[in-house]
């Protein structure tokens, strides 16, 4: 019987971009005929389990290229390092980065093994030598996005069961104050990747009195964008809309919110799993919005995927039955 190799899923970066990195490694994964085991617990702002977050959907044919929420640990556990001077154990393999490779391109790596072997980065996918390792790494490098990869992702994943309690705990906040009015979505990223405001803010004003709207959902990551913003949506007779718990990456002195590490989140009353649910129940808001207005990043990509993904649209179905119903 033929061996079963296995690809580690080192998971890097922020949600959407995790999401996307997962996509390319699942065209590995089939190619190479390996089993993905998704790996976030040595991510320091992740800590635990990727099944912790997501489950993976039975009903989609790329869920048998993963390997099981039954067998995650025994696999975990037998991993064999694919080159020497990598950790013996999985658990002991920490992810750093990025970093620009000698041609300016931005790579993940192991910590303290990013200069190994020249320019050699062990978190890419493997070359032709490495080939028949029973266990490779990858972070799933991706170069390009594309129309489908992340709706492909959102078919074969849904939100285990806490993030998916957490996100309909937001979506109530959310669409109490929306009151089935339509509105005008409003992504406004300004801590890593900067957007200007007062831009967005013209170009939100203008859409939503085109439109004959009086609503403007602000999702963001930029807390210290509420005040102003809600200001000038009043002067102009708007109502902004937002999460109520957002945290400030200010308190914490992160660039972002995702880079905020667990023990800082839990010091804030909050943790990582209450924090992806703000951003999945703003996604699946702004997927719903009349007019959208998007800003820099990959986020544009996942809110045009989450509208087209049934399983992850039925969280909103749902918490908008039971405000109807009441």
């Amino acid at each position: 019987m033929k061996k079963q190799k296995y690809c580690i899923w080192m998971i890097t970066g922020g949600t959407t971009h995790a999401l996307c990195a997962l996509s390319a490694c699942v065209k590995y994964a089939i190619k190479s005929e390996r089993l993905i085991l998704p790996f976030s617990e040595t991510h320091p702002n992740y800590g635990t389990s990727f099944y912790s977050f997501y489950k993976l959907n039975k009903n989609s044919c790329l869920s048998r290229y993963f390997v099981t929420e039954e067998n995650y640990g025994h696999v975990r556990d037998n991993y064999v390092a694919p080159c020497q001077e990598m950790p013996t154990n999985l658990i002991e393999s920490i992810i750093d980065g990025p970093k620009p490779d000698s041609a300016g391109n931005q790579r993940y790596f192991l910590r303290e093994l990013y200069s190994a072997e020249g320019e050699q980065r062990y978190l890419d996918y493997p070359n032709v030598e490495k080939e028949e390792k029973e266990y490779i790494m990858t972070w799933g490098r991706h170069n390009h996005y594309w129309a489908k990869q992340l709706q492909v992702v959102l078919e074969t994943l849904s939100p285990a069961q806490d993030l998916a309690s957490e996100i309909q705990e937001k979506l109530e906040i959310l669409i109490r104050q929306v009151e089935e009015c339509a509105f005008v979505g409003v992504h406004f990223r300004n801590t890593d990747y900067k957007s200007n405001i007062e831009a967005t803010l013209a170009k939100t004003i203008n859409s939503a009195k085109k439109a004959g709207i009086t609503k403007v959902l602000w999702a963001t990551d930029d807390s210290s964008s509420y005040e102003y913003s809600n200001n000038i949506l009043k002067q102009n007779g708007l109502s902004l809309i937002k999460s109520n718990d957002l945290i400030s990456t200010r308190i914490t002195g992160s660039i972002n919110i995702h880079s905020i590490k667990n023990e800082d989140l839990e010091n804030l009353g909050t943790s990582k799993i209450e924090q992806m649910a703000i951003f999945f129940s703003e996604v699946l808001m702004l997927s719903r919005s009349y007019v959208f207005i998007p800003s820099s990043g990959t986020v544009p990509f996942l809110i045009d995927s989450m509208r087209k993904v049934k399983s992850w649209q039925a969280l909103i179905n749902d918490q908008i039955r039971k405000q109807s119903a009441t």
